[in-house]
């Protein structure tokens, strides 16, 4: 009977023996599953802020270009209309030099 209860005994230690090393790997890959899950989660938070980061500044400069062109292409139509002031005028005077020509 005692070697009987030695056999258990080395049986059950067999057993928790084996135990330990597949406890230790499951808990590893619960690590490195927590570990790649968070470093995954932080990766993904810090490019969407630079994403909107980048989104916001290009928003602003395409802004800034466009009331920059908006300007720009006031000061050419007030060059335009003015010309065709001038235009008129030169029109005007030219009919009026002609008629006394005539």
């Amino acid at each position: 009977q005692s070697q009987q209860s030695q056999q258990q005994s080395q049986q059950q230690k067999t057993r928790s023996n084996s135990l330990i090393p597949t406890n230790i790997e499951e808990l590893t890959t619960q690590i490195k599953t927590s570990c790649l899950s968070s470093m995954r989660q932080e990766m993904t938070e810090k490019f969407e802020t630079r994403i909107t980061k980048i989104e916001n500044q290009f928003h602003e400069k395409l802004q800034e270009l466009t009331q920059i062109h908006a300007k720009q292409i006031k000061e050419v139509m007030n060059q335009l209309d003015n010309r065709d002031k001038t235009i008129q005028l030169l029109q005007q005077t030219i009919n009026s030099i002609t008629g006394k020509l005539d």
